[in-house]
């Protein structure tokens, strides 16, 4: 068997079609690197100039109109860059960037053009990318004709009539076919961490490493998938064209269609509003509240009108007031919150059904398995969002605090303690910690093995059904 193996790779490896894709192989990841080592560096530029400047802003803000409208309009929180979207972007230019914390509405991700629009319109070459749509595609047409071109030339039966068995043939072009295509996708792969890695900005930690270990564990399954497919339909026919155009209309099928197809199903089956209709609902709601709370101040201090002359009175009306406008901060943020909550429920439930529909293509397969243990695909972003909702929280009361001390202030102004409410102001120290957790290995883990096993189930049945049809067939 060992004799038939080296054959196979020395005609593989000495043949003009290797050379081809070793090029073509350190041609599209040398450039991934380049273009996603500078990517990644914009992206962490953005990131720290974003976290000054939305601090900045917030602590400009100080008396009553200034934190109104600061607590109004939102403090932006900024969502740190994933290291490993250098190799797999995932969701991670298109979800958002931050989210607005504010007493009025619930967090969402915002921001999601990416750092260059012209990543957006092209799409991004990453090293996912290549793999499931280029490597794919190379792994087709170098074993469409491994079977059936012998077939065809008479090779194959002279090749058996010398006692070698079918199955010893069939592992040798296995293995034949995973040297060709596994070593031009490693050596630029390995230089391609090196310009990453020296870069500056990417410092990839010890669990970081095992992810990508994992990645390309997933790429290696996914590659087998395709080559599998290009044994079985090459042992089944008997011409090497016929061969090439059922595994290119395949290709098509799995690779591009499904996983299209998918989501346009589960954008019929599963409806969602689109976001400017979300925001006409909320500027809605917040229009016929803030006329009500206009209202309701205006009869509260008519009815206390009495009250004011005196300054313990004031100090006592204005906390009722602050109280007050409290409650309709929070019965708005409820209002609004409910549509939020909605829109998620919505969107979550379009996105599984898509994911489950796709995954009948071992290409949405390997994306969720690779975005999953790169941690950039939907877990982190409703991870970060989770975390954004948590920090709401303490924000609207940290500013609730700021308010009561402000109208407290307001009404001591006569008896002269403090007449300086400028000095109102958010505090960054006792602003809460963003407690965003990303998953561990283990979470990543038990959220993918269901795809790798997939993954592994495909490659191990495509083989075992080329086996047992090779083993029938007619070699004439």
């Amino acid at each position: 068997m060992w004799t038939i193996i080296k054959k196979e790779l020395s005609a593989n490896l000495l043949s003009f079609r290797f050379v081809l894709i070793f090029l073509l192989c350190c041609t599209l990841i040398l450039v991934s690197a380049y273009t996603m080592r500078d990517k990644y560096g914009k992206r962490v530029e953005e990131y720290n100039a974003a976290v000054r400047i939305h601090k900045g802003e917030l602590e400009e803000a100080s008396g009553g109109q200034g934190l109104n409208q600061a607590a109004i309009s939102g403090y932006k929180l900024d969502k740190p860059p994933a290291p490993l979207s250098v190799i797999v972007e995932g969701m991670e230019g298109a979800a958002g960037r931050f989210s607005t914390i504010s007493v009025l509405s619930s967090p969402m991700l915002e921001g999601g053009s990416g750092s260059d629009p012209m990543f957006a319109y092209f799409g991004t070459l990453d090293v996912m990318y290549i793999v499931r749509v280029v490597l794919s595609l190379v792994a087709i047409l170098l074993t469409y004709d491994a079977i059936s071109g012998e077939r065809e030339q008479g090779t194959l039966k002279l090749t058996l009539s010398n006692s070698v068995p079918r199955a010893s043939l069939l592992l040798a072009k296995c293995v034949g076919g995973f040297v060709t295509l596994l070593l031009p996708f490693l050596i630029p792969l390995l230089f391609g961490l090196l310009i990453l890695i020296t870069s500056g900005n990417i410092n990839f930690t010890g669990e970081e490493w095992a992810r990508l270990g994992f990645v390309m564990l997933a790429s290696v399954l996914y590659i087998g998938v395709f080559l599998m497919l290009g044994l079985l339909v090459s042992s089944r026919t008997n011409r090497s064209t016929t061969a090439l155009m059922m595994l290119l209309f395949i290709w098509v099928v799995v690779v591009l269609a499904v996983p299209k197809v998918s989501m346009i199903i589960a954008g019929g089956v599963r409806d969602v509003p689109s976001v400017q209709d979300i925001q006409s609902q909320k500027d809605t709601v917040t229009t016929q509240l803030m006329g009500e709370m206009q209202e309701k101040g205006r009869k509260f201090f008519e009815e206390n009108r009495d009250k004011m002359g005196n300054p313990e009175s004031r100090v006592k009306v204005m906390e009722e007031y602050g109280k007050l406008q409290e409650e309709m901060f929070n019965d708005m943020k409820k209002q609004k919150d409910q549509i939020d909550v909605d829109y998620e429920l919505k969107k979550t439930a379009q996105f599984r059904l898509a994911s489950k529909l796709s995954r009948i293509s071992p290409a949405s397969v390997y994306t969720f398995a690779s975005t999953g243990m790169a941690r950039t695909g939907f877990n982190r972003q409703e991870r970060f969002l989770k975390a954004a909702r948590v920090y709401q929280v303490g924000f609207v009361q940290y500013f609730n605090e700021l308010m009561a001390q402000l109208l407290r202030r307001a009404g001591q102004a006569d008896r002269g303690s403090d007449p300086n409410l400028e000095e109102v102001k958010f505090d960054m120290d006792k602003l809460p910690a963003l407690d965003f957790r990303e998953a561990n290995l283990t979470e990543s883990w038990s959220t993918t093995v269901f795809d790798f096993l997939i993954l592994f189930l495909l490659f191990a049945c495509l083989f075992m059904i080329a086996y047992v049809g090779f083993v029938r067939s007619d070699i004439r």
